[in-house]
């Protein structure tokens, strides 16, 4: 094994000379051989969207290989990692930073490609209303008389910077229902913690203290009821506009209405109940239309496969050519966005690592009952 590495050392440092940015590391017991790009051919696809786009070939990427002491037996020895070299290339209707996309011939090379993700946080331009409502119940006998209304408006600057907004109150000696809007980034778990946790700091400061029980329930709301949002979900391949008829029949096999998954039933934890449903639309650039059965199957697929993987019960989805709709219950502990980010860049790299996708989405939450009901006072949240 070290005449192995010997000869290999001896390699290297026989291309050092002809390789502009090569270096030999030896220190510590440890040898780092470093090999940079040796060659970048720019090719214009035949295929590039409208505006242009410059894909870029990397051949000969930069090879990093490192032998430690303790390092176990791999049969070639050493471990491998690429590390890409290329020119950035931007989508016409890309946001300003672009992304890097890169083409290698990496066949022949024992590496795994790392892409960063084409969607964050900080390139999305959502769409949402987003409402959760939150109950508590006191730990032993009942709340006092509630707080006045100064009590509120000192409170409520506490809830806007975490996302929340204040926007109905229901206080019983029995119980305490609040009902907030919240920017997308907020998910239930959050969104809980904050509600009672600020709620019960505020009325200790204020000289009453409460001991609120571990449980509470938390549930999404919207203007619209599961019914209505189910059945709106499954009704956009009849909606959709097409030529053929027979092209409506094959979209109508990338609809999924899974009866397995009832939204009306709350996630039970240890810290109480929550309902937390999400209408998710996400579109296509230019509303480009996606009519090959191959990639719709993949569209379709990549979907319910993202649900397994991370928690999410599909209840509803339809799949057409220039957009989704998905009834579905989310993770607790993930924002609308996180999930939002989840099935666009699991999307996009189901059709090539391409953005096929807009830098945005629409979210929506709801419930078997809508704000009209919340704000007649005539639920049971939790």
């Amino acid at each position: 094994m070290a005449r192995k590495k010997a000869r290999r050392a001896d390699v290297f440092a026989a291309l050092a000379p002809k390789l502009p940015s090569c270096r030999i590391n030896r220190q510590g017991g440890r040898e780092d051989v470093t090999v940079a790009a040796l060659a970048v051919k720019r090719s214009f696809l035949p295929d590039k969207p409208a505006g242009g786009r410059e894909d870029v070939t990397v051949a000969a990427l930069a090879v990093k290989r490192s032998f430690l002491p303790d390092e176990p037996a791999r049969g070639e020895g050493g471990a491998h990692r690429l590390v890409l070299a290329g020119k950035r290339s931007s989508l016409p209707d890309e946001p300003a930073g672009g992304r890097r996309i890169y083409k290698g011939d990496m066949e022949s090379m024992n590496t795994t490609q790392m892409l960063s993700p084409i969607y964050t946080p900080t390139n999305m331009q959502a769409s949402y209303r987003i409402r959760y409502g939150w109950t508590g119940w006191p730990s032993t006998g009942t709340f006092p008389p509630e707080p006045s209304d100064e009590f509120w408006q000192a409170i409520a600057p506490e809830w806007e910077s975490d996302g929340l907004r204040l926007l109905e109150r229901n206080w019983t000696p029995q119980k305490v229902q609040l009902t907030f809007s919240a920017k997308p980034q907020v998910s239930p778990i959050f969104a809980a913690a904050r509600a009672k946790g600020r709620l019960q700091h505020h009325l200790r400061k204020g000289g009453s203290p409460v001991k609120f029980s571990r449980k509470v329930g938390l549930r999404s709301i919207g203007h619209n009821t599961t019914a209505e949002v189910e059945a709106y979900v499954r009704g956009q391949v009849e909606k959709e506009p097409v030529a053929d008829p027979r092209f409506r029949e094959l979209l109508r096999k990338y609809s999924v209405a899974d009866p397995e998954v009832d939204l009306s039933q709350p996630t039970p934890t240890e810290s109480g109940r929550y309902w937390y449903n999400l209408h998710l639309v996400i579109v296509t650039q230019s509303r480009f239309r996606i009519v090959e059965d191959e990639s719709l199957a993949k569209v379709r697929d990549t979907v319910l496969d993202v649900g397994r993987r991370n928690g999410y019960g599909i209840a509803d989805l339809s799949v057409v050519p220039d957009h989704l709709h998905s009834a579905l219950r989310g993770n607790l502990e993930q924002s609308p966005e996180e999930i939002a980010l989840v099935l666009l860049n699991s999307l996009a790299e189901a059709l090539g690592n391409n953005a096929v996708w807009q830098y945005g989405y629409y979210a929506g939450t709801f419930s078997e009952y809508d704000m009209g009901a919340v704000r007649r006072g005539g639920t049971e949240r939790g």
